[in-house]
């Protein structure tokens, strides 16, 4: 069976909340869900752009990569507790359930767990906040945290509403600063739309250029600096209306956490 994930974009208002952090209803939105680690009837990584209906329960994939399938099915959302959600797709080419537990840690993060005994896989289930008007367009920020496995590789992705210039960055080394351990000492990351590459990194600073625009960009969107010198990737470029998946891995045998950020730039 093939990797499977899924890029959520909101496409009405944000979610309502009662009382606590899961939203009361996903209706008409859409979150990116990135497994990171399990096995079962679906592989490990992928990525897929998926959208609720806004009213009935049905669902349609369409696939970020040639790892999924685009196809579409029924679901069924319940929030069972202040941070807990069960999500239920039902595929219409695969015929039966799967369950994702759901634990949110803010508004519009959680981790997953497919919970109905088709296999073991987890990982993130990110939201994308904001009403899409006529004069929002494009991306405003998104951010993932995931562990890349040894000899393997993370794939987040992306939709651009609009044309974008945009900040891609990647931190192993930088979390540290903020008390994190097991971190991925040289990430790096390729960034395709189709059949196309339109931006990679390995260490963000090699060039005087790639660090100069990556240092102005990081200031005018107000994200955490990278030291001088140090293993993070990070790059800017202007992209068009689109798909887009983040391929992301470290060297040969290596694993540890990264952390995925991705800035709309003023022009």
């Amino acid at each position: 069976m093939k990797p499977f994930a899924c890029l959520f974009i909101l496409l009405s208002p944000l979610p309502t909340f009662a009382q606590g952090i899961s939203p009361d209803s996903i209706a008409g939105q859409s979150a990116l869900m990135v497994i990171t680690s399990g096995s079962g009837i679906f592989a490990s990584i992928g990525s897929g752009r998926a959208i609720a209906a806004r009213t009935g329960n049905t669902y349609a994939l369409t696939a970020l990569t040639s790892t999924v399938v685009s196809e579409a099915g029924t679901y069924t959302y319940t929030k069972t507790g202040s941070s807990t959600a069960v999500a239920v797709l039902t595929s219409s080419t695969i015929g039966f359930p799967f369950s994702y537990a759901l634990t949110f840690t803010t508004n519009t993060s959680a981790s997953f767990v497919l919970a109905n005994g088709l296999g073991t896989q987890r990982g993130l289930f990110v939201l994308e906040g904001g009403t899409l008007a006529p004069m929002q367009t494009g991306l405003s920020n998104m951010s993932v945290r995931a562990v890349v496995p040894a000899g393997g590789t993370v794939i987040p992705g992306l939709v651009l509403d609009a044309p974008t210039r945009v900040l891609v960055r990647v931190a192993g080394p930088a979390l540290t600063t903020f008390g994190v351990t097991g971190t991925l000492a040289n990430p790096k990351f390729l960034l395709q739309g189709g059949a196309l590459n339109y931006a990679q990194s390995d260490d963000w600073s090699d060039t005087a250029a790639n660090q100069t625009s990556v240092q102005a960009a990081g200031a005018a969107v107000g994200a955490f600096p990278f030291a001088a010198g140090s293993k993070d990737a990070a790059a800017v470029v202007d992209l068009p209306a689109g798909n887009y998946t983040c391929l992301i891995s470290g060297d040969a045998g290596t694993s540890g956490e990264i952390l995925l950020e991705v800035y709309r730039v003023p022009r």
